[in-house]
């Protein structure tokens, strides 16, 4: 017969015990849930206040990589991302050599892309010869004056579609639609966007210089494409600083020009008396 003093603590032992039945079920609940049945695993027990807790660990580096592939395939997203703004960032300069590296890409399937789906065809050897000379032709017309400008005034619709097409030909193998989605409302904005800057900024050395300073403001603009372009495949994460960089310098040129132009147009003002 148990005496009334250990009554309580028998009880006390048995709610204790029930507990931990109760912890090590809700857990091994939580392991089916995210680790899937149980295979080949082992329990390894650590001792805490006189009480153990059940481990469960997967031991196979195969088991891991199984839970941890769509997690690694989400993780891809963000350089994507990247990647996609940096060329349609670059697009806005040039239109055509952003799309000549990622068909480059494309048809040697370089840094795990692949086209798919309606962009297939930018892989094809087509696509990759046509953006070929589509290239020299605007890297060389941009050198040329009047020409330059005749190139602004197209690119005023072409820029933004190649920086739409470009977001959405990176980020359609994560998801069409998202990829479509972003080439839209990503894409041409930002390539529309640095067109505008440049189109400013043309403009501004036009008047200044009388158009002899432009292919040297030509060749600068290629020198960032090629940057903004290589950053984005090799070091996608260095796409946000290196457009900053481009519309701080942007920016100091576009303002050097204008305090060119009010000192030419103050020197030839009449003065009065």
């Amino acid at each position: 017969m148990i005496g009334r003093g250990r009554k309580p603590r028998l009880r006390h032992l048995l709610k204790a015990l029930a507990a931990e039945e109760r912890y090590k079920a809700r857990n091994a609940i939580h392991d089916r849930e995210f680790f899937g049945p149980k295979r080949n695993s082992s329990v390894y027990c650590l001792p805490h206040k006189k009480k153990t807790f059940g481990l469960q660990m997967q031991p196979t580096t195969a088991d891991w990589m199984t839970q941890l592939a769509p997690l690694a395939h989400n993780w891809t997203f963000l350089p994507a991302l990247l990647l996609g703004i940096g060329l349609s960032a670059s697009s806005g300069l040039r239109a055509f050599l952003p799309l000549f590296a990622l068909a480059l890409a494309f048809h040697f399937g370089a840094f795990g892309l692949h086209a798919t789906g309606h962009f297939a065809w930018l892989g094809s050897p087509i696509a990759l010869s046509t953006l070929g000379i589509a290239t020299v032709l605007e890297i060389a017309g941009d050198k040329i004056p009047v020409v330059d400008h005749a190139l602004d005034t197209v690119g005023t619709l072409v820029r933004p579609a190649a920086g739409a097409l470009a977001a959405g030909a990176v980020l359609n193998g994560s998801d069409p639609a998202t990829g479509a989605l972003l080439g839209l409302i990503v894409g041409a904005p930002l390539a529309l966007g640095v067109h505008g800057a440049k189109a400013a900024t043309r403009g501004a050395s036009t008047v200044s210089t009388l158009g002899l300073g432009n292919p040297f403001v030509s060749l600068i603009e290629d020198i960032v494409v090629v940057a903004t372009t290589t950053a984005a495949f090799f070091i996608p994460v260095l796409v946000p600083l290196l457009l900053v960089v481009a519309g701080w310098l942007g920016w100091k040129i576009y303002r050097s020009v204008r305090a060119r132009i009010n000192q030419t147009k103050n020197a030839t003002a009449p003065q009065t008396t």
